[in-house]
């Protein structure tokens, strides 16, 4: 029965993932610019409810900005097979999001309600896509 129990254990101990150290400077680095893309988000969607164009555009340029760092960021980044598609699922996400401010911008200089519709629902995709990074990602 002891045997077992340790058998049990050593099986379950490999299952849990462990990070190379690539892998946790990706996840640093993701958890940094996570938190400066969210930031960006909340004050465009802030700006935007209160009918700042002016203001939902700036924010725009600085998700557009920080999307396009944090995307070469991590494409800069080598990962384990573990943490892959996490990676790719990200990397989906920033640039919707990249895409997504583009769109604002130009609606906004255009008065385009239809490209500000784009960029909303490229930011809903992009979400979607950081959505299926977190739940990609394995439990430490």
């Amino acid at each position: 029965i002891a045997l077992m129990a340790v058998a049990l254990l050593v099986s379950t101990c490999s299952a849990v993932f462990v990070p190379t150290e690539n892998d946790t400077k990706w996840i640093n680095s993701i958890t940094s610019s996570g938190q400066i893309l969210v930031s960006d988000m909340n004050l465009i969607s802030s700006a935007a409810t209160n009918g700042d164009f002016a203001k939902t555009k700036m924010y725009a340029e600085y998700l557009k900005s920080d999307a396009e760092t944090a995307l070469k960021e991590s494409e800069n980044c080598i990962v384990s097979t573990e943490i892959q598609n996490t990676k790719d699922y990200y990397e989906m996400a920033l640039k919707k999001f990249f895409s997504s401010s583009l769109s604002v911008i130009e609606g906004i200089d255009t008065s385009d309600a239809s490209k500000l519709q784009n960029g909303i629902t490229e930011l809903q995709e992009g979400v979607r896509y950081l959505n299926l990074a977190t739940k990609e990602l394995p439990s430490m």
